[in-house]
Parts: C-alpha cells; structure tokens; sequence
C-alpha cells in the first residue's frame, strides 16, 4: 500500500497524491474540482502531467482585465462590472503583480469609508481599500502541482516572470478542460484497447 501524508488544508477539502501519483486517495468530501484534477492525474499518469507546460493554460495579459495601483475606486468598480468580475488582478504601475481586489474587498470598503456617491468615488484610491485576501501568483516556469496548488483554492492563479512582472492568468476553468479532455482520451483508448482484445479471443 502506497504511504502518504495528510496535508494540513482548509475548508475540509482533501487532495492526497501516493508517490507515484497513480494511486491517488480521494476524501469523500472533495468537490467534483478536486475528483476530476485526481481522475486526471490517474488516467494520464504521473510523467504526463509532470511534462505539461503550464504556459499552455495561459490567457495572456493582453486579454486579461486588470487594475493599477494608482486607478480610482470608480474605475475598479466599473471595470469589474462591465466584465462581471467577482475579483480582479492588481497591478503596481510598473505592471508588477501585487494582489488581488474582491467584490467583497469592495463592499467592506465602501461600508468603512460610508459612500455610495459615485462622484466621491473618483476621488477615492482604490488602495484605500483595504484587501482581506490575495491570490497567489505563480511563476511562468512552474510545475503543475504548483499550479494545482494554487487553483483549489483559487478561480485563477496570476502567472508572473522571474522579475515578478505580471504575463497573465491561468483560470481553473482551463485546468478542468484539458483534465476532462485528457480524461476522455484516455477513456477511448482503452475501449479501443478492450475492443481489439475482444475480437482476437
């Protein structure tokens, strides 16, 4: 039987991988994210996983919405809600990656600074609100199980360069794609497989 450790995790989610990732232990609790990225892992086998470039998943940040540091609380808002964005990149102005603004960020913000005049908004510094939490960046250079990593408790994980320079975002949605993708792949090679077993008995 393969060992592995219980990693200390929040929200009662678990994600176990055996060393050789074949074997991987599923909590009875995990959501249908963590099941399908485990199924995945098992039917592609640890080597293929292990040789995806996570450059693949990337949207690049020409196409991505992001903030600057010195943007108004106005044009947070307004960009967040012309691309229905529950919480969005934030940028030094530079173009350096250093966090992440939330609908909740927000809604706490305006309550705390006790305005809802638009006018007064253009007026307000978007780092005057205070952020409650920040998505973790990866490198472009990482690996998928940092990438995995930051995506179960993420809906996108910002890519930076060696310089910590923003490139773009991976979105969970992308990961659950080529896992199911892979998943239905290796599904039809194996009834391929059984079927010509079949036929030559």
């Amino acid at each position: 039987m393969s060992s592995y450790q219980k990693p200390p995790v929040k929200g009662g989610f678990f994600l176990y991988f055996s060393p050789n990732f074949n074997n991987s232990i599923i909590d009875s609790h995990v959501p249908s994210y963590y099941h399908k990225v485990s199924v995945c892992l098992q039917a592609t086998g640890k080597a293929k996983v292990h040789n995806v470039n996570i450059l693949f998943f990337l949207t690049p940040k020409s196409e991505v919405a992001y903030i600057f540091e010195d943007d108004t609380l106005r044009q947070t808002i307004e960009k967040m809600e012309h691309r229905k964005f529950s919480c969005i990149p934030l940028l030094s102005v530079d173009g350096r990656y250093t966090g992440t603004i939330s609908e909740g960020d927000l809604l706490w913000g305006l309550k705390r600074l006790n305005t809802m005049n638009v006018k007064e908004m253009e007026d307000i510094s978007i780092m005057a609100i205070p952020r409650r939490a920040t998505y973790k960046p990866v490198h472009a250079d990482a690996d998928m199980e940092d990438l995995l990593d930051r995506a179960i408790n993420q809906n996108y994980v910002p890519v930076v360069d060696d310089q910590g320079f923003f490139i773009g975002i991976i979105t969970r949605k992308e990961i659950i794609k080529y896992c199911y993708n892979e998943l239905k792949k290796a599904y039809a090679d194996k009834t391929t497989s059984d079927s010509e077993k079949h036929h030559t008995k």
